[in-house]
């Protein structure tokens, strides 16, 4: 069955995905410019297939959020930290119609590793779970996270704890339009993706602590 919303042709979405991540990689560089709350004019979408979808993960420690659905992996309220909290609302005022959540995990320290393993595992059900909700033409999804949240979304997006656990299908990894890292622990200085001028993460850069270069 051919599903048809909002009369979005898949050439349409590609592009407003190609938007979308520009939009985000301009709002991660500008970050520090951004309030704190959400502007009254936001308009986020009620429908995860109406066009785009944001993944907000937060940091250690960070507030959790309310609102559980997809299965209790995500909230539709809150928990994505005061970090990543910013960037949404930015998004939700110059981005297409975008559906927003927060991935609901532990963000623990004394477990960590744990604690990002059940981050990294939530993260890759709920892609593969959008990509068969929306049809043959699933949403833009763009993905952000602080901290332990970063390395929660590097982790899904290498396949977590493969062979063990959950992997991205092929049609949840064609949705990602745009990743954001702040303060990332696995912090590489010479990765491609960087923006301009980045510092260290949280830990510092990533050879202090993996012997990388």
């Amino acid at each position: 069955m051919k599903i048809v919303r909002n009369h979005v042709r898949p050439d349409q979405r590609r592009r407003i995905g190609a938007r979308a991540a520009a939009l985000v990689g301009a709002a991660a560089v500008a970050f520090a410019t951004l309030a704190g709350g959400a502007p009254a004019s936001a308009a986020p979408s009620s429908d995860p297939c109406e066009f785009a979808v944001f993944i907000g993960v937060r940091g250690t420690g960070a507030q959790g959020g309310s609102g559980p659905t997809h299965g209790g992996r995500v909230w539709t309220s809150g928990g994505m930290g005061d970090q990543i909290a910013p960037l949404a609302s930015k998004v939700s005022t110059e981005a297409y119609p975008t559906y927003f959540e927060a991935l609901n995990y532990p963000a623990t320290a004394p477990d960590y590793l744990q604690s990002v393993a059940s981050g990294s595992t939530a993260l890759i059900n709920e892609l593969n779970y959008l990509s068969t909700l929306c049809g043959g033409c699933g949403p833009a999804v763009i993905i952000a996270g602080h901290s332990q949240g970063a390395n929660v979304i590097s982790d899904a997006l290498g396949n977590g704890q493969w062979p063990q656990g959950p992997t991205l299908t092929a049609q949840a990894q064609k949705m990602i339009s745009a990743v954001v890292f702040y303060g990332d622990p696995q912090y590489w200085p010479t990765d491609a993706w960087n923006a301009p001028y980045s510092p260290g993460g949280l830990w510092g850069p990533a050879e202090e602590h993996a012997g990388r270069g």
